[in-house]
């Protein structure tokens, strides 16, 4: 028996800056960004559209001679789009 699982990228669903309720009356947290901020937001969100629809990651489970076996792999583009992401909001 196999079981197979994989994701696909939604860029709409990247780089998505929440409001936590502490930016100014009227402005949004983007707004308040640095033009610096705000330009490296746009590479950002640039490079994930153009990975729109891709597979992000698979992942496989199945047995063999009795015992179960997972194994799963990420793209590695999207591991480096995840970690700029990460340093861009730390």
């Amino acid at each position: 028996m196999l079981y197979f699982d994989s994701d696909v990228f939604v860029a709409k669903a990247f780089a998505v800056m929440d409001d936590d309720g502490s930016a100014k009356v009227g402005a949004s947290v983007e707004g308040q960004l640095s033009a610096e901020a705000q330009n490296d937001l746009k590479r950002l969100r640039r490079t994930a559209r153009s990975h729109e629809g891709k597979i992000t990651s698979v992942v496989m489970c199945f047995m063999a001679d009795g015992l179960p076996h997972y194994w799963g792999e990420e793209a590695d583009w999207h591991t480096d789009l995840q970690n700029d992401w990460a340093e861009f909001t730390q």
